[in-house]
């Protein structure tokens, strides 16, 4: 008879166990524009790659967001091959710094999420005529 602990690893659907020492969680690979990266135009995109491949209905709205202070920045998002790309509906403000947070609702394809709101990275804005990641 053989005994499975819940607390030593979870199970995925083709029943292979992952211990938690060996449990990749959300991990970014590459993101622009670069932490702590200045003068970042304030028509920019924001893209990020991750680890693993994501769930594509867990990205949204409510599990990517860009802030600066308390203030939300509204955005759509596409993820394919990998890669989450932010637009931002509106023009970010000049001279500001902005964070993106992950969520809890956020999800890689094997289920695993971040235990709660995390602040991934942060850039700071400078003018409309500064590089962006559609430069890239």
């Amino acid at each position: 008879m053989s005994l499975c602990c819940v607390s030593c690893g979870d199970i995925n659907d083709e029943n292979k166990i992952y211990p938690q020492k060996e449990r990749g969680g959300l991990e970014l690979v590459s993101h622009c524009p670069d932490i702590g990266e200045e003068d970042v135009s304030t028509s920019a995109i924001i893209r990020m790659q991750f680890l693993k491949e994501l769930e594509p209905e867990t990205v949204n709205p409510n599990s990517i967001l860009l802030g600066s202070g308390r203030h939300h920045v509204k955005g759509n998002m596409t993820y394919e091959g990998g890669v989450v790309t932010y637009y931002p509906t509106t023009p970010l403000d000049p001279n500001t710094r902005y964070n993106i947070y992950f969520t809890s609702s956020l999800r890689d394809i094997d289920g695993f999420a971040f235990t709660s709101t995390i602040s991934a990275f942060s850039f700071t804005t400078g003018n409309p005529g500064n590089r962006t990641c559609r430069d890239y």
